[in-house]
């Protein structure tokens, strides 16, 4: 059994972007698109869901906490709470974001 390390992510950028990222997420942790025993909220949905193989990017763990897009400093918005095995696993979020949002930045708390 993994010690558990808590991170907290703010994602910003434009408001079509972050719109649809952060519905995508709603939705990709809505179901469980691939089975585990972490059920809907499993990581490996998201990575799954973005086009990307989970076997070849870390992402054992799940996503706490998700909400609502909000406005900040000419910016939208939104913050997720996950738990992973171990460390945080940033490179998911990495290649989403270079792939998919070019707009979109992130700072997290681990």
């Amino acid at each position: 059994m993994p010690n558990w390390c808590y991170s907290d992510y703010a994602f910003t950028g434009n408001v079509d972007e972050i719109t649809n990222f952060h519905d995508k997420l709603i939705s990709l942790t809505s179901k469980e698109c691939v089975p585990s025993g972490f059920g809907n909220s499993w990581l490996g949905n998201i990575v799954d869901g973005f086009g990307f193989n989970y076997n070849e990017i870390p992402c054992r763990g799940e996503v706490d906490y998700i909400s609502d897009i909000g406005e900040c400093c000419d910016e939208n918005e939104f913050y997720i709470t996950v738990h992973t095995a171990w460390e945080y696993k940033n490179e998911m979020w990495d290649k989403i974001i270079a792939k998919y949002y070019p707009s979109i930045e992130y700072v997290f708390r681990a």
